[in-house]
């Protein structure tokens, strides 16, 4: 609904990381990433949302919950 908020947990998980040396961002403070949401209304109208932060890794054994 117009207004509302939810929170939105992305998970990525892929052995791109370590062979695009995109795991070399958890040593580097800086590491932003930022990227484009795209949501779509039963009626199947667009929205675009922008989003962006910081890169916290988090490197666990095996699968993430």
């Amino acid at each position: 609904a117009p207004g509302e908020t939810k929170e939105i947990a992305v998970k990525v998980q892929d052995a791109r990381w370590d062979i695009e040396r995109l795991s070399d961002l958890a040593y580097d403070t800086d590491s932003q990433i930022g990227g484009l949401l795209m949501f779509f209304s039963p009626s199947g109208r667009r929205f675009a949302a922008e989003i962006g932060g910081p890169v916290i890794p988090k490197f666990v054994a095996g699968d993430m919950p």
